[in-house]
């Protein structure tokens, strides 16, 4: 069986983004047909300042799902059953992929989801960081230390062996990235976003998603999907829902994600032109051999 994997955001894909929509006209027109619902123009946006639209919520997230569903229709896959997982916002274009919710209303649920990920942002002002060389555990250690003190800081993604991202108020992170690298952090790295995904300051978010997720139908599938807060299968699409609410204020386990398609799959393909997922992937220990599908999207 094939798995198929999404990205999420966090790295610089306005480039690729660019590029994509330069060389493809799938792709160009799946962007212009999505105005009407977002009320502007991604690529006019992008194109205008790059680095400003990375690092906006409500910019970014329609923007990948749309390239990612547009990558994995330019694919033409079988109807054979497959496997599907999405890192964080990737979800959304795995549940496109898989059969389970439309395009049209994947990008409904995206979008309000975006909203209100940046309200929240704006509430409670954070910052996330990927940290790499120590394993779960370590970081845990650390986390654990200062949030005895009510400091505000959590484990967001679970990427891999040793790539734990943390997430909380930046003033907390600044105060532990000296801690973290004098206890083995090799890199502390802070992501382009906006606030403190997969932690308790996206609760506020949690209604308006629930309402964008209350107006669209989820349909039964033969294929499988994997959620980010189990990193099991979910065996029913009725439990879906409540799994995309979770995912909120969640850690992101993409590594036991990962675990699990390597029991299901016998290979992988990453609709992931940046190959962020491909080296997750070899990163999880899970001898998961992974396809770049860049080269594959037609013109």
């Amino acid at each position: 069986m094939i798995g198929y994997l999404f990205p999420g955001q966090g790295a610089d894909f306005t480039q690729l983004l660019l590029d994509s929509v330069a060389q493809s006209q799938q792709i160009k027109e799946r962007f212009e047909s999505s105005e009407p619902l977002l009320g502007y123009s991604i690529i006019k946006t992008m194109q205008k300042d790059p680095k400003a639209f990375l690092e906006k919520t409500t910019l970014i997230q329609p923007a990948l799902y749309i390239l990612s569903c547009a990558l994995y229709d330019a694919l033409k896959v079988d109807e054979k059953p497959a496997v599907f997982a999405g890192l964080s916002l990737g979800e959304y274009a795995a549940l496109y992929a898989g059969g389970w919710i439309s395009y049209q209303e994947g990008l409904h649920v995206v979008h309000a989801r975006a909203l209100a990920m940046e309200k929240s942002s704006i509430t409670k002002k954070g910052a996330m960081a990927a940290l790499l060389g120590c394993t779960r555990a370590e970081i845990q250690s650390t986390v654990s230390d200062f949030s005895k003190f009510g400091s505000d800081i959590w484990i967001a993604n679970h990427n891999a062996q040793k790539q734990i991202v943390v997430a909380g108020r930046k003033a907390v992170l600044e105060a532990t990235k000296p801690v973290f690298i004098h206890r083995g952090v090799k890199k502390f790295i802070y992501l382009d976003v906006e606030g403190a995904f997969h932690t308790p300051y996206m609760a506020s978010s949690e209604p308006a998603l629930a309402q964008a997720l209350e107006k669209i139908s989820l349909n039964e599938s033969k294929n499988t999907f994997i959620s980010n807060v189990t990193g099991k299968k979910v065996p029913f699409a009725i439990d879906i829902k409540s799994m995309l609410k979770k995912q909120l204020t969640s850690t992101v386990e993409w590594v036991e994600s990962m675990e699990t398609m390597s029991i299901l799959c016998d290979s992988i393909v990453a609709i992931d032109p940046s190959k962020v997922l491909s080296r997750l992937a070899k990163n999880t220990g899970c001898g998961i051999k992974t396809i770049d599908t860049f080269a594959s999207i037609g013109t």
